[in-house]
């Protein structure tokens, strides 16, 4: 995320809080693309439109709990998050089965401790950027302050980890195969 946006969201998030609506319609404007890619991250295509819009119901009802405006970029992904696993859950749809392949965040939150613990702090906080989060690469070298390849690099280093830990557990083999 570049600084213009970061502050504009910042901005616009103050405002919506204190009831402007102008500044509510801009900060709408503002994600709702970023929100539509996200979702389609967790849920097929044709639920994305419907769980951006829960999205924006509950997070513009709910603006007020948002206690750092700042914070904004990582409380509505979590409120993305939870729609989306809400709208799987009515529309009885599953999630993949886990594999190291799939990315964490379409992991039940509960699975998250347990993948995160078996990364070191190097890369549990890259890895927690990018796949929990949602940052990009991009986002996450500008944030830490580290070049790109490294954060592919530990990236790549973390799946391999985590694939090579899972595959060793019995609980994570597809009796498919």
């Amino acid at each position: 995320m570049d600084e213009d946006f970061r502050r504009r969201t910042e901005l616009y998030a103050i405002r919506s809080q204190r009831g402007d609506r102008a500044s509510m319609d801009l900060l709408v404007a503002l994600w709702t693309p970023k929100l539509a890619q996200l979702v389609h991250q967790w849920a097929p295509g044709h639920l994305v439109d419907e769980i951006v819009q829960q999205v924006w119901l509950d997070a513009l009802s709910g603006i007020n709990s948002l206690n750092d405006p700042a914070n904004f970029p990582s409380w509505i992904r979590r409120i993305a998050y939870r729609c989306s696993v809400t709208a799987m859950q009515r529309h009885r749809l599953q999630h993949p089965s886990i594999s190291p392949d799939v990315p964490a965040r379409v992991l039940a939150p509960s699975w998250m401790p347990v993948l995160l613990a078996l990364l070191g702090p190097t890369h549990r906080r890259v890895f927690s950027l990018h796949y929990v989060e949602g940052y990009s690469v991009d986002e996450i070298s500008v944030l830490l302050n580290i070049p790109p390849g490294t954060i592919k690099s530990r990236l790549h280093n973390s799946r391999l980890l985590l694939r090579r830990q899972l595959s060793q557990q019995p609980e994570f083999h597809d009796e498919s195969t």
